[in-house]
């Protein structure tokens, strides 16, 4: 007998490599009140049972406080997804672009070359170090380095999902301000891969 058990969560931000917390920090907001299906699929059959979702009955919020909460949830998601799909794009180019140094080495003819990509290397790596703290390596690292931008969105998520209830004026305007900091750094990351990096790829080529 194998017995499966729903964790109630709707999907959460895209996994960041080497996060550190990410079973905690990546989980998205719980599912609303409502009927669900759940579905078992066996041996091509597949065998399906209702299921309800019940608010707790001792919380006083309504359905659409609840709503509300859910929402604030996704739009969170959604930021602190964005964040790691730009810093591990930038990950992966940043790694070809240090190993394609150490194969150029020292020779004077690839120069102008290598100078490219240490500035690429530096603008991606300032970029990063503005969306979230690069020498987080553990839980406890935020009582030693300042919490950035995606830091800050999982503490909100975590707020917002602390109870039932309509989120708070308060947890509305965070969201906005974080989210104001974020979109010219993503725009600035969307600049990068689309001027920065064809130029150098055409450098490469060359």
């Amino acid at each position: 007998v194998n017995r499966f058990a729903w964790d109630l969560l709707l999907q959460g931000p895209t996994p960041l490599a080497g996060e550190p917390g990410a079973e905690f920090r990546d989980r998205g907001p719980m599912v609303l009140p409502g009927s669900y299906q759940v579905r078992l699929t066996v041996d091509g059959k597949s065998y399906t049972a209702p299921l309800e979702v019940k608010i707790d009955p001792r919380v006083k919020a309504t359905q659409e406080d609840v709503q509300a909460e859910v929402e604030l949830g996704r739009k969170i998601v959604a930021q602190v997804s964005a964040i790691h799909e730009a810093i591990g794009t930038i990950r992966e180019v940043r790694v070809q672009t240090r190993g394609l140094d150490k194969r150029l080495g020292d020779d004077s003819h690839y120069a102008a070359l290598v100078s490219a990509m240490k500035d690429f290397d530096k603008k991606s790596f300032d970029l990063e170090s503005q969306l979230l703290q690069v020498n987080s390596k553990s839980s406890e690292s935020n009582l030693n380095y300042p919490v950035l931008i995606d830091e800050r969105l999982h503490s909100l998520l975590f707020s917002v999902e602390a109870a039932d209830a309509r989120p708070t004026k308060q947890q509305y305007e965070v969201y906005e301000d974080l989210e104001k900091q974020a979109q010219p750094l993503l725009a600035q990351y969307h600049e990068l891969l689309s001027k920065d990096l064809p130029a150098l790829n055409e450098m490469v080529n060359k």
